[in-house]
């Protein structure tokens, strides 16, 4: 198979897949390393949803440039359209697991559950200073590879000002259970999609320290009542650490927050309440050792 920037690859083995989109182990000159090769399937599709689903697909891995070299970046090696065009590929490097398989089931623990995901809050913050947002955070938009993890699915980023809306005005984007009350109740502005990144953001700190979520979130409707009702941010507040608790209601429960609700905010918190996280977020050994076993499948323990 060759790309149209002349980069040949090899096909090892097939993944699996998701909607339209097929993962494979590829091998490439363009790396040491296998690589995990992407391919979105566009036969079928009238000329427009083709050019839009195409357009989606590179601009979610393409748009990590916006994080520079940052470590939590994902990045992409090439992409192209194969030689009979109903199909683009994209190569990136590969990772092990997704955070959400990863440590599906396994209570690590707040600090713990801090330290994997510093670095994904670093790069909010980045975005965010670009006037940017992510709009779909959670643990399996998180990556984990050695010693880094990784912010991915950059497909939906948005901002006012980009030159084309991605989402319609009226439409929610995201996963529902990520997605802060506020989001539905006004038409969200750069301070509500801030502070819906940084909920987002609290809900997969929540789910990674304590490893279970209610048992209601695997019926959408009592999930999407639980949601919009702002009843799960007052279930999760119940059941963050007491120290924390203080900070974390006015961030995303009062509607006039003490502070901005940023990104270094957040950040100076975990700070002031886990000392140690400044000394070995950078110790990818550290990472390794609090990170539980691979999984071979996906798997959510939930409490009533």
């Amino acid at each position: 198979m060759r790309t149209s920037s002349n980069s040949a690859f090899e096909i090892i083995s097939r993944i699996g897949c998701g909607g339209s989109v097929e993962a494979f182990i590829v091998r490439s000159p363009l790396a040491a390393e296998n690589l995990v090769g992407l391919r979105l399937k566009v036969e079928g599709l009238s000329k427009r949803a083709r050019e839009e689903a195409l357009a989606r697909f590179v601009r979610q891995y393409t748009q990590s440039q916006i994080l520079g070299n940052h470590p939590s970046r994902v990045f992409p090696t090439t992409y192209g359209f194969a030689p009979d065009a109903v199909s683009a590929w994209i190569l990136i490097e590969a990772f092990e697991a997704d955070l959400g398989r990863r440590c599906a089931g396994d209570a690590i623990g707040w600090q713990n559950a801090a330290e994997l995901l510093a670095a994904p809050l670093r790069a909010l913050a980045i975005l965010h200073r670009r006037g940017l947002f992510h709009r779909d955070v959670k643990p399996q938009n998180m990556l984990c590879r050695r010693s880094r993890v990784a912010l991915a699915d950059l497909g939906i980023v948005g901002a006012p000002s980009l030159l084309t809306p991605y989402t319609p005005p009226g439409i929610v984007q995201g996963t529902l259970l990520y997605l802060h009350p506020g989001v539905f109740q006004k038409k969200p502005d750069d301070a509500l999609l801030r502070r819906a990144d940084l909920y987002a953001w609290y809900v997969s700190w929540f789910e990674l320290a304590h490893g279970m979520l209610p048992a209601w979130i695997e019926n959408e409707g009592l999930c999407m009542v639980h949601v919009v009702s702002g009843a799960f941010l007052q279930y999760l507040l119940r059941h963050t650490p007491e120290g924390l608790r203080p900070d974390l209601t006015d961030l995303f429960e009062s509607p006039r927050p003490r502070l901005p609700v940023t990104a270094s905010r957040i950040a100076a918190i975990l700070s002031e309440h886990f000392p140690a996280l400044n000394a070995s977020h950078t110790s990818g050994t550290h990472l390794r050792a609090i990170l539980p076993n691979a999984r071979s499948s996906i798997r959510k323990a939930v409490y009533g």
